[in-house]
């Protein structure tokens, strides 16, 4: 698996596709859906997150700081938001209750809500 990684701008507030990484400068090239022609950015003013390489039940590639919507029950009377983060050379996903590995989760159960940048709102416990 090739790695993938997008960036969040802390000063610019969105969130964008990582094209090029170059650790000699210390810089992101970064591209979203209207520019097509990169621009580069210092990594202190990036937050980066890997590609999980999973996807939930709509087919939505899933990224670290990504919120997911989890139904249990598959009935939606049981469901948890969680938080994607990357612990301990794994993915987890993490609620101020739970925290476990992401590969368990069924994905089928699961949709992507938001992110932890563009949504914190979303992290509050489901009802």
């Amino acid at each position: 698996m090739i790695p993938k990684f997008r960036a969040w701008h802390l000063k610019e507030k969105r969130m964008y596709v990582v094209r090029l990484i170059d650790f000699r400068k210390k810089e992101v090239t970064l591209i979203n859906a209207n520019i097509y022609k990169g621009f580069r950015a210092r990594f202190d003013d990036v937050i980066l997150m890997l590609s999980t390489g999973l996807k939930d039940r709509n087919g939505v590639e899933i990224f670290e700081g990504d919120i997911l919507h989890y139904n249990a029950d598959g009935f939606d009377r049981i469901t948890f938001h969680y938080e994607v983060k990357w612990l301990r050379a794994g993915f987890f996903f993490c609620s101020r209750n739970i925290t476990g590995r992401l590969e368990v989760l069924d994905l089928e159960k699961a949709k992507i809500i938001g992110n932890i940048y563009e949504n914190p709102q979303l992290l509050v416990e489901a009802k």
